[in-house]
């Protein structure tokens, strides 16, 4: 044991130390580390949440389930390749496309003009106002979605522009650009502004009647900030990076 007395190894992010007085080796994980390891169990909790309230409201088991599945293993999948702004940025695009398939399989006939197939079933529950669809929401969008974004940004080196990479994400859902998508996903264009496309559904905020005209000025903001934010956090990790190549360097010479 004697030559292996004050090692310490790194391993995946965790320090691996080597306790003299108990001759034992001791795991303690970086706090980034801890971070992710957090906000991936409340992913799991959203995703399972999510899982078993759609599944009692369809009264059965349809598509939903194996497409939550490859939802879940896509998000832990973009959360392990996620190393820098760039990844960053690339994979929220892909995943808002994903929560919106996700969203339209869980509602399944909820929407009258939705594509009828047997092994899609709907809610038993007409209404999108019921406490059960409410909750199904804050499993999906209040817990899961956001634990994701915050994993992946645990995964980038970056500054202040962590927050406004947040912010955007979040403001890419509070935007309405999912539901865009979604509309999208069941044939309907995002600018059309005739039945059967409406946003009734959408709570009204100040007394405005979300019609697709707001809604697509909405996504159209959410976009333009998310792209701004991009930029930012993309100067942000190049000088972050030119900093420290040229401190290295100092400390060479």
């Amino acid at each position: 044991m004697e030559n292996i007395r004050g090692q310490v190894l790194v391993v995946d992010g965790g320090v691996i130390h080597f306790d003299s007085r108990r001759g034992t080796f001791m795991n303690t994980l970086s706090s980034n580390q801890q971070s992710i390891t957090v906000h991936f169990r409340n992913l799991l909790v959203g995703t399972i949440g999510s899982a078993v309230v759609v599944t009692v409201q369809k009264g059965g088991v349809d598509l939903f389930l194996p497409i939550l599945l490859g939802w879940f293993v896509l998000s832990i999948f973009s959360i392990q390749n996620t190393h820098n702004a760039k990844n960053f940025v690339m994979w929220n695009i892909i995943l808002i496309i994903a929560d919106s398939i996700l969203d339209v399989f869980a509602m399944g006939l909820h929407f009258p003009h939705w594509i009828h197939a047997p092994w899609v079933l709907p809610w038993r529950s007409a209404s999108p106002g019921q406490s059960w669809t409410i909750i199904y929401w804050i499993f999906l969008w209040g817990i899961a979605v956001p634990n994701r974004t915050l994993a992946l940004l645990d995964r980038v080196k970056l500054g202040h522009s962590k927050i406004v990479l947040f912010v955007a994400v979040i403001g890419l859902h509070v935007t309405f650009v999912e539901d865009v998508i979604y509309f999208a996903l069941l044939g309907y264009l995002p600018f059309v502004s005739t039945p059967p496309l409406n946003y009734d559904y959408l709570p009204h905020l100040f007394g405005i009647h979300w019609t697709a005209q707001y809604v697509w000025l909405m996504s159209e903001i959410g976009c333009a900030f998310y792209v701004l934010a991009a930029i930012v956090a993309l100067v942000d990790e190049k000088l972050m990076l030119r900093n420290k190549q040229e401190t290295i360097l100092e400390r060479t010479v």
